[in-house]
């Protein structure tokens, strides 16, 4: 689980390294960050997609703007895993703040608790 760059190394990770894993959960994960610059990691989770195989949850907002619905649409698309859903929540909130501080959502909290009290166990990701 990671928010932000964390979520989008979380996204990196879960497809392009061979690991056993019960669930990934990506919060505001970007998936292309190859151009912001700015001393930010070039992370770059497109190539990777298909190879996620693990059950997948992905959180936002729907208007943030580092997190584009499509790109999210497209990630789901793409994914290899049978178990996959994306939340998001209205409003322009932005990793970790979805979950804790004054504008936390409810509805991201209960999805990630209930999406890791479901976790079976680890399934081969990222192996093909």
């Amino acid at each position: 689980m990671g928010a932000s760059l964390g979520g989008a190394a979380t996204l990196v990770a879960a497809g392009r390294d061979c690991f056993l894993v019960s669930g990934i959960v990506s919060v505001s994960g970007e998936t292309d960050l190859r151009s912001y610059g700015r001393g930010v990691p070039p992370l770059y989770a497109v190539p990777y997609e298909s190879r996620i195989a693990a059950p997948l949850l992905v959180v936002g907002s729907k208007g943030d703007g580092l997190v584009p619905e499509a790109d999210v649409d497209a990630l789901l698309a793409h994914a290899a895993s049978a178990s996959k859903r994306a939340l998001l929540v209205e409003g322009y909130d932005h990793g970790w703040d979805l979950l804790q501080g004054a504008s936390a959502s409810a509805a991201v909290r209960r999805a990630v608790i209930d999406f890791l009290a479901a976790a079976g166990p680890p399934v081969p990701t990222g192996c093909r």
